[in-house]
């Protein structure tokens, strides 16, 4: 055996040998921390900006809604006004087939007005078009 190679050289090279991995495997966990720090940073951006993205369009949706139900209360009172004027001619058409029925000549139903009637139907409804949101 070579003179150099010594039971203590031996201990020596064994224990910078052991250093050695220990030292790579603490720089290889500290590499590991760094990944998954920055995966945790660019995780947390693209749910930032995922959040970001649901909640234009929750803002959007939420305006189409308020749209929607703007054009349903108009709607309704248009089909509450055409329902009053229905009433009103079937009324009117019970009391002209009454006086008819009774033999009546004298005190005629009173007139109905056609022309309120007419400009009703006629009466194109107002429309808006649906809301365009940007942000």
């Amino acid at each position: 055996m070579p003179e150099w190679l010594t039971d203590a050289s031996v201990a020596v090279a064994l224990i910078v040998a052991f250093a050695g991995l220990l030292q790579q495997m603490i720089n290889n966990s500290g590499k590991k921390a760094e990944v998954a720090a920055s995966t945790d940073d660019n995780l947390i951006k693209n749910m930032g900006a995922q959040l970001d993205r649901l909640e234009k369009a929750q803002r959007q949706d939420r305006a189409r809604i308020d749209w929607l139900e703007d054009e349903l209360w108009t709607e309704r009172k248009v089909r509450h006004e055409m329902t009053n004027a229905l009433s009103q001619t079937v009324d009117w058409g019970e009391d002209v087939m009454a006086w008819i029925g009774s033999g009546r000549v004298d005190t005629p139903p009173h007139a109905l007005d056609w022309g309120k009637f007419r400009k009703l139907l006629e009466t194109p409804l107002p429309r808006r078009p649906p809301p365009v949101v940007d942000d």
